[in-house]
């Protein structure tokens, strides 16, 4: 499924000015890192299998969460995920950026403003969803790192790195060109 502003897409190749290629082999990294760059992403996530899928099962778990961020959230979210086997207790685990469209957390229901109940802006209102996403999770699969993504610590180029590994898989998820940029 990888569509939006994939690099491996032709037409998003011209605009990002990114090489138009048909495999994914063929762009380097850093190529995939700078394309991840230009989004404003909510979070950067870890998350982990009590029981170990296959990294291809492990990513239809993914799918299974982006639905139900959408299910409490009323918003559909673009996500760039990545597995990898190994690292955290040897198990397969999962690397995440999440972003929510501009208006989510601005809710009508909200109150005057798209406040939070809280009187929190949309900070309010991703700090519930971590906390709803992060049960969600847990309960489902094991455990999760939901963090704010913070541009400075390099997280789009970590996890652009496993573009270019032949045994990891990766997906991006939702519409990216409905995303704003950085």
């Amino acid at each position: 499924m990888h569509t939006g502003g994939n690099p491996c897409n032709p037409r998003c190749a011209r605009k990002r000015k990114v090489p138009n290629v048909s495999n994914r082999f063929e762009v380097p990294a850093a190529e995939y890192g700078k394309w991840l760059s230009t989004y404003r992403w909510d979070w950067w996530c870890t998350l982990t299998f009590r029981l170990p899928p296959s990294p291809r099962t492990s990513l239809r778990h993914f799918h299974r969460f982006a639905r139900t961020l959408e299910h409490h959230s009323g918003h559909r979210p673009a996500a760039f995920v990545a597995s990898e086997s190994g690292g955290i207790h040897g198990r397969e685990h999962l690397h995440a950026l999440v972003r929510f469209p501009s208006e989510a957390g601005r809710l009508p229901l909200l109150g005057e403003g798209g406040e939070f109940p809280t009187g929190e802006p949309r900070s309010g209102w991703l700090a519930f969803m971590r906390t709803t996403a992060w049960k969600w999770w847990f309960d489902s699969y094991g455990r999760a790192l939901i963090l704010d993504y913070d541009s400075d610590k390099k997280a789009a180029f970590y996890l652009a790195k496993y573009t270019t590994k032949t045994l990891a898989e990766w997906d991006v998820i939702g519409d990216f060109e409905k995303h704003e940029l950085c």
